[in-house]
């Protein structure tokens, strides 16, 4: 995106001392206008822009940052969830293709345990454990983390993972 913004400057290449914080609101405006991007997205790619410059800052390619004054900003969004009714829902709705059924079934277990899709792909037996009360508990390290998180298995998951597990 940074190229295409410098070819629609008429330009091939810029040089680092060019690079000043005009540049950066530009660069913002550019990809909100050609890409249509949220602010979201074009603060990501302005996050990684300013990497580039730290970079060459410490190198001493460049005297000063022209991120010192700019901030990149991001709107806060709420996350859509489903309401009881949601839940209920696709929870009573079966499916005639055994796939779509399985795909349904894990997304059920994702919204009672919080469990990311990969660490629902990732989940094994032995992450599933007695707790001291005797109940079921989801014990295992976060992939994106690596932090120890322990879950309690409600009913209704649990069923799910042992119409897939029977032996469990």
């Amino acid at each position: 995106k940074i190229i295409d913004f410098v070819h629609s400057l008429s330009k091939q290449d810029i040089r680092l001392k060019e690079l000043k914080q005009n540049f950066i609101k530009d660069f913002n405006i550019f990809m909100k206008q050609r890409y249509n991007n949220e602010q979201n997205t074009s603060g990501k790619h302005l996050k990684n822009l300013k990497q580039y410059i730290r970079y060459a800052v410490n190198m001493e390619w460049l005297p000063k940052s022209p991120f010192t004054e700019y901030k990149v900003t991001y709107k806060v969004k709420e996350k859509p969830f489903l309401n009881a009714d949601e839940l209920l829902l696709l929870e009573n709705k079966a499916f005639t293709m055994k796939r779509l059924q399985m795909v349904k079934d894990f997304f059920l277990i994702q919204c009672y345990t919080g469990l990311s899709f990969v660490d629902l792909a990732e989940l094994k037996c032995s992450d599933v454990t007695t707790g001291i009360y005797g109940n079921q508990w989801i014990i295992k390290n976060r992939m994106k983390t690596d932090v120890r998180s322990a879950i309690p298995l409600l009913p209704k998951p649990l069923n799910i993972i042992k119409e897939y597990n029977p032996d469990y």
